[in-house]
């Protein structure tokens, strides 16, 4: 930003849905192209009914079911985003986005081996190599239905432990913001971890950092055993300084938790995590009392938890659920603070730690956000950042996406990632407020 830039234009509810209205569409544009105004406005159901209409006419389209695709694997439906992007492949066999997007399809529903062949043939051997290793071992093999584990603390960010290749317990981080399971890449070396070589990751800021792709052979999280897990390798002595009394050796993704419904319970301190073929025979007690706010979500890449919310009332649209901001709640784009009134002062810089492990640290400006809402969940005064939302991250989907909410919003709720329904739910007890 230019200097002088840096002020930027500045009772129970029960349960609380939230819809969304239809963005205006030019009626001149074909159905196609009003498809993609639609999606990329963000209104995807929309945008897969102009696709659909699109396709009645011209059922040969490749670039119809290419976005038709899209969208089913945003509203993580599988089996219709697999027919979609075979069809474009059929048609068109060395459309690469295609073949990358049926890997991740893959990939969501533990077919290693055929998204592998596919990452080889766009030439992303590491990760080919890390998946195929599973060709003849099943991935997430679960032993155990349900289970509870505290956390050893929940600020500045909830920490639990795990057992890893029937390792000593080790302190891990809960981070929605990461995808696989990532452990400390010197433990890793007395853990007898499987490696493939080193991939490049995107961190806070905008941060570019190699991690190396991985594989453990058992995960033990409270009663659960977890067989066979694909992870990343990295270092963690960087997060030292945050977590003075601990010694955090590792990140629990949204790839990680995606085979359960997790609840991440702030109120209570405590990971629940249910098996999701077991989740309707055992439901969690419901809070007496409780505010409850469910709010669809969908999921981008391989771990990109997106859903409609606003800041001070304003700049409504997608922001991705990142649990892993310590010591803050919520993280904006420029053009987000500038639309939500929202000022920063240069004289007030800090240093930010970020999850990659280089220098030099973060220039970040701190500032409170009036409101925060998700949904019909609002909170007050919450702690925000400028200078920690990748730039690449913005428009990377090809919709806009405003910011990150993240543990300090979070913190008075009862937290749930129903990935079968494709709902946030939050559960708000009678009398907690954040602190």
């Amino acid at each position: 930003m230019k200097k002088n830039k840096l002020l930027l234009q500045a009772g129970q509810i029960g349960m609380v849905t939230l819809f969304f209205l239809s963005a205006p569409v030019n009626e001149s544009l074909s159905a196609l192209e009003k498809g993609k105004t639609a999606y990329r406005a963000g209104e995807f159901q929309q945008a897969l009914q102009f696709f659909e209409m699109h396709l009645k006419d011209h059922p040969l389209d490749a670039e119809a079911f290419r976005w038709k695709g899209t969208v089913a694997l945003l509203m993580n439906d599988l089996t219709t985003a697999e027919i979609a992007f075979q069809k474009v492949i059929h048609r068109q066999p060395q459309h690469k986005k295609a073949k990358e997007d049926l890997a991740l399809v893959y990939y969501r529903q533990n077919r290693f081996s055929e998204a592998s062949t596919l990452l080889t043939e766009i030439g992303k051997s590491i990760r080919s190599a890390q998946l195929a290793s599973f060709q003849n071992d099943p991935p997430y093999q679960i032993s155990g239905s349900y289970t509870e584990v505290p956390f050893l603390q929940t600020n500045p960010l909830p920490v639990v432990t795990i057992r890893v290749n029937d390792s000593n317990p080790i302190e891990v981080l809960l981070d929605t913001g990461t995808s696989e399971l990532a452990l400390d890449a010197e433990l890793a070396e007395k853990l007898e971890i499987q490696k493939f070589g080193a991939g490049e990751g995107i961190f806070a800021g905008g941060q570019k950092a190699s991690f190396v792709y991985a594989r453990a052979e058992k995960i033990e999280l409270g009663d659960l055993t977890i067989r066979r897990v694909p992870i990343q390798l990295l270092s963690f002595k960087h997060i030292s300084s945050v977590f003075p009394n601990h010694t955090i050796q590792g990140f629990i993704g949204t790839a990680f938790l995606y085979p359960f419904i997790p609840t991440i319970d702030y109120p209570a301190g405590r990971l629940i995590l249910r098996r999701k073929s077991s989740a309707g025979e055992l439901p969690l007690s419901p809070l007496e009392g409780s505010k409850v706010y469910i709010i669809p979500f969908y999921l981008a890449g391989d771990h990109f938890i997106l859903t409609k919310g606003d800041v001070n009332g304003k700049s409504p649209g997608f922001y991705v659920i990142d649990t892993g901001l310590s010591q803050g709640g919520f993280v904006g784009t420029e053009q987000t603070l500038t639309e939500a009134g929202i000022s920063i002062k240069e004289e007030e810089v800090k240093k930010g730690i970020g999850g990659a492990p280089v220098e030099p640290s973060l220039a970040v400006f701190p500032f409170t956000v009036d409101s925060l809402s998700l949904g019909g969940a609002t909170e007050k005064n919450i702690q925000g950042f400028f200078g920690l939302f990748p730039p690449s991250l913005e428009y990377a989907f090809g919709f806009r996406i405003h910011g990150l909410i993240s543990h300090e919003f979070f913190k008075p709720y009862r937290v749930t990632l129903d990935f079968e329904r494709m709902q946030l739910r939050l559960e708000k007890p009678v009398g907690v407020e954040k602190s």
